[in-house]
């Protein structure tokens, strides 16, 4: 029982840090854009 609430908790913790991968990637890739944009 303990351990299968363990295991969910892994697993949220693991969609929590994709999440916040796929947000750092759209935060750089804009940052990006824009630079390109004022640099052009």
């Amino acid at each position: 029982m303990l351990q299968k609430s363990i295991k969910q908790l892994k697993i949220k913790f693991i969609i929590i840090i994709k999440l916040l991968i796929d947000a750092v990637f759209i935060a750089v890739y804009r940052l990006k854009f824009n630079l390109y944009a004022l640099l052009a």
